[in-house]
């Protein structure tokens, strides 16, 4: 269990004086399943139930929205929009379907009109028109899910395709910790201050995520830019506009803020996260679900700010 599903007291007790009781909801602990996907590649999986049929999806915090194979879910537990929807979840792939609401809930966290998008099709996305489209569904989160939940943190907007967490009741959803560790992931919605306040935070920049500095050792580069927390990535990954560095790479050491974080670079199963570097015309961080292990990640949407604390 995360050390973040006890109540808190503390108040009730502060000087021997009881606390005046509190409209607040409580936090809420929603377990995440630590799987492997069809690859062996290490994954998180979020039961979901929508109407009556609960669906296990992939735990994506590197996305956003709900998104349900229509063919996994019975008609009759949502109803559809007539809107359309699509998303690339990249590899040339991109999903087309339907706005849809319905009751949702995770735990005991709940929402009785969520939107979200039913997905009729796998099609080739704008940029590879020439993917192979019959590989594509059986491959799509993983092989193993129905369908995704997009959990990273955006704007408040209409639509099916924000962050899922955001319309539930209560505003539970609108900051939350994601623990995850492969041993018990979870998920905690709604944490306390005294939870929030041992989070090192920052706040967004202008490009909508927090910027951060990556140093690679041995070829002693550093990466400054956007950083995002990524659990439907295995790995860590920088993309620089600069030289990629030549190998070998032992170690790179994160810093965001106040807060620094040192990787061993090794792959997958060897006890290193595996680390990727490549050339783009665009610089971005991405911490993938191996370089989760050893640290929470604290969202806010209300005052746009990501915060992080090593276990």
């Amino acid at each position: 269990m995360s050390k973040y599903a006890a109540p808190l007291f503390a108040g009730a007790l502060l000087l021997g004086t009881a606390a005046a009781p509190s409209t607040a909801p409580s936090p809420l602990v929603i377990p995440l399943h630590a799987e492997r996907g069809k690859g062996g590649e290490p994954r998180l999986g979020i039961d979901v139930t929508i109407g009556s049929s609960t669906q296990r999806v992939m735990f994506d915090t590197g996305s956003t929205g709900l998104r349900v194979l229509a063919k996994a879910l019975p008609a009759e537990m949502y109803r559809r929009t007539g809107r359309s929807a699509k998303a690339d979840f990249g590899f040339g792939y991109e999903v087309r379907g339907e706005e849809a609401a319905a009751s949702v809930a995770i735990g005991a966290a709940h929402a009785n009109n969520m939107p979200f998008q039913v997905i009729d099709e796998v099609g080739c996305g704008p940029q590879v028109r020439d993917c192979q489209v019959q590989d594509a569904e059986p491959d799509l989160f993983s092989g193993i899910y129905s369908g995704i939940f997009g959990a990273y943190i955006t704007p408040q907007v209409k639509g099916c395709c924000v962050s899922p967490l955001f319309a539930l009741d209560g505003g539970v959803g609108r900051r939350y910790i994601v623990h995850a560790a492969f041993d018990a992931p979870t998920i905690t919605l709604n944490p306390d201050d005294v939870t929030v306040n041992t989070f090192s935070v920052v706040d967004f920049a202008a490009f909508g995520a927090p910027r951060g500095c990556i140093r690679i050792y041995e070829a002693g580069q550093e990466t400054c830019g956007p950083v995002i927390f990524d659990t439907g990535t295995p790995q860590l990954l920088v993309t620089t506009t600069g030289m990629v560095p030549a190998r070998p790479w032992s170690h790179a050491t994160l810093r965001i803020g106040a807060w620094t974080h040192d990787f061993p670079v090794g792959a997958l199963g060897s006890g290193g996260v595996p680390l990727s570097v490549r050339r783009s015309d665009v610089i971005r961080i991405v911490v993938g679900l191996t370089a989760m292990q050893e640290f929470d990640v604290y969202y806010d949407l209300d005052r746009r700010r990501v915060g992080v604390v090593t276990r």
